[in-house]
């Protein structure tokens, strides 16, 4: 009987892993290039999909010149958790 229990929590455990939400708070996707282009206009294609799909606000922030900046410089948010800011 301590088997049948001890299988079956294991069999559930992924299940309840995978029912916590994601995300909880915004998401903020980081454009490099300038306001108007193409990619700005693309991530805010996305924005809106993922924000329907997920029923949390997506913010496309601009930064122009981010581009060439090394990833850590250009997407620095002391107030965002990991993991919400792309």
């Amino acid at each position: 009987m301590k088997r049948l229990a001890f299988a079956l929590l294991v069999a559930l455990a992924p299940a309840l892993a995978a029912a916590q939400d994601y995300p909880t708070k915004a998401v903020h996707i980081v454009n490099p290039f300038t306001a108007g282009g193409p990619t700005d206009l693309l991530a805010r294609a996305v924005g809106e999909k993922l924000h329907e799909a997920w029923g949390q606000p997506v913010v496309v922030e601009t930064r122009s010149g981010a581009a060439h900046a090394s990833p850590p410089t250009a997407t620095r948010c002391s107030s965002c958790p990991p993991g919400t800011r792309w």
